[in-house]
């Protein structure tokens, strides 16, 4: 009698153990530690009761900032600029030094002059310790350089790279990867670094009129993550909260308007809704650029939707048991776009 109850259960107690075992191989792929981070990208360092207020109360353990550029000038290249601090802010959370790398500043130094290379690598050493010792603080054992290489510039910053860590040798060096090196390393080459920053926007050209939103759509970012193995290095991962505007001129490129949003172009009467983009109405001047009659605007702007399927496809690319989910970046005109719901549930995909 009990031989039929048994063989009518088992289907039943064989999907439940598929499903345990689906739910308990998600949780593995998750990584342990999860570190919440920002990005500071402006030239001055001067966040406002807003920003911080953001950090402490989503628990942001860490932020990037870019302390200078390295450029081109006269035919050499050296570190330009440096952060502007007019106040000292106690931070209660870790400081990674970044550093802006021109991709020209590679195209202009023979693969094999290691001699410039291996001095540029020298000045960044000095002005980031340099740095430090201003701000009056410890930065993070980290230091992290931002380099869109290719394949002409891959054999000079690579060596850049290992010249700067054997000037760092307790030090972990990190580099930010953007899509196209992360799917194509048989192209163009995996750096000699500890861990990658993999900037998960950019998945079309900003340039193209027809594209839809050059920063991030699912569809889009898709065959990159298409990946057969795991990348070599750790890989922490950086999200895209910025927005801008993208100026077309009888549908050619003209240029990028920083900050612009959609509440923004909405509140300007000179923009009109026109196609899924912003027609400007007559000649005026904004943001120091030229407008004319006809120009058309595309703003590039995250949704919540799209900003929470951009963390849950990045996820997959961790493999290591601690990680570093950022937002780029720490800026109140773009963070109010998002609820602090919608930040939260971002975090927690990972």
């Amino acid at each position: 009698m009990n031989r039929p109850y048994i063989l009518a259960r088992t289907p039943y107690i064989s999907l439940f153990l598929l499903i345990s075992f689906v739910m308990l191989f998600i949780s593995a792929c998750k990584p342990k530690e999860v570190l919440r981070s920002m990005y500071w990208w402006k030239t001055t360092f001067n966040p406002t009761q807003t920003e911080m207020d953001f950090i402490k109360k989503h628990n942001i353990q860490r932020l990037y900032i870019r302390l200078f550029d390295v450029d081109v000038e006269n035919g050499n290249s050296f570190p330009v600029g440096s952060l502007q601090v007019p106040k000292i802010l106690q931070l209660n959370l870790e400081v990674v030094p970044s550093v802006y790398l021109m991709n020209q500043v590679f195209l202009q130094i023979a693969p094999q002059d290691t001699t410039s290379l291996s001095n540029l690598a020298l000045q960044v050493h000095h002005k980031v310790a340099n740095h430090q010792k201003e701000l009056k603080t410890s930065f993070a054992n980290e230091i992290q350089m931002d380099c869109d290489w290719g394949t002409k510039t891959q054999r000079q910053y690579f060596y850049f790279l290992k010249a700067l860590k054997k000037l760092n040798p307790k030090r972990e060096i990190s580099i930010t990867l953007r899509l196209y090196p992360y799917k194509n390393t048989q192209l163009v080459g995996i750096p000699p670094a500890d861990r990658a920053m993999l900037m998960v926007y950019h998945v079309e050209s900003f340039k193209a009129y027809q594209a839809q939103n050059s920063i991030y759509t699912q569809q889009s970012a898709k065959p990159y993550f298409n990946r057969k193995t795991d990348y070599p290095l750790p890989i922490d991962v950086a999200l895209p909260t910025f927005s801008w505007g993208i100026l077309f001129r009888y549908g050619q490129f003209e240029q990028l308007l920083s900050g612009l949003t959609h509440d923004k172009a909405q509140s300007l009467k000179f923009l009109t809704p026109k196609n899924g983009k912003y027609e400007v109405q007559q000649d005026t001047l904004f943001q120091e650029v030229f407008l004319r009659q006809g120009d058309q605007i595309r703003v590039e702007q995250l949704s919540e939707t799209a900003l929470l399927a951009a963390a849950t496809q990045s996820r997959q690319a961790i493999h290591q048991a601690k990680t570093h989910i950022s937002l780029f970046h720490l800026d109140q005109n773009h963070l109010r776009s998002y609820s602090d719901k919608a930040i939260q549930a971002v975090f927690e995909v990972f």
